[in-house]
């Protein structure tokens, strides 16, 4: 079960921060990937932390108000535990998606989103259930930032409509109205 008050924190954060970045590794990179895309087309772009190695150039502007949203199911990866050491001397915001119960990332994170924690390290059959949690919570995250920035919306829509007008469909079900 999630804590509201945490959603409602996050969803600030992520309004206020100058800057947002994104990091996942292993299964959960393409969900980070997908989130970054969603926000960048309602004009809120997002760095994907995708290669640990370049994390201090990509910081290397940061400032006090920004974000990093961080998934890690074991929260203990060698990855994980360089980027803390990064984050922490930038003094920068954490929002953690990783297991419920004590690891590093939950310990340094300023906002705990949990994920499901019913699969394994790894004996489990191809993390179902962290892969529809972490769907869920980044796709709360987007919809939630959406509710509460309306102007994003209209962006969206603009630009959507633009680059629309080259797809087109016949299809009843799923045709726009006019």
């Amino acid at each position: 079960m999630q804590d509201y008050q945490q959603l409602e924190s996050a969803t600030k954060k992520l309004g206020d921060a100058q800057h947002i970045y994104v990091y996942s590794a292993g299964d959960h990179r393409h969900l980070a990937e997908i989130f970054a895309n969603k926000m960048l087309r309602i004009g809120r772009p997002i760095t994907q932390l995708s290669r640990t190695d370049l994390v201090d150039f990509y910081l290397q502007e940061s400032v006090a108000n920004d974000v990093v949203v961080l998934i890690s199911y074991s929260g203990e990866t060698q990855d994980i535990h360089r980027l803390m050491t990064i984050i922490d001397n930038r003094k920068l915001q954490v929002i953690a998606l990783t297991a419920y119960g004590k690891n590093t990332l939950s310990e340094h994170a300023d906002i705990l989103l949990p994920m499901s924690t019913r699969e394994r390290l790894i004996q489990n059959f191809g993390n179902f259930s962290t892969d529809v949690s972490v769907s869920y919570l980044l796709d709360i995250l987007y919809a939630s930032y959406l509710s509460r920035h309306v102007e994003a919306n209209q962006t969206k829509m603009r630009i959507e409509k633009e680059y629309q007008r080259y797809r087109f469909t016949e299809n009843p079900i799923i045709k726009d109205q006019s």
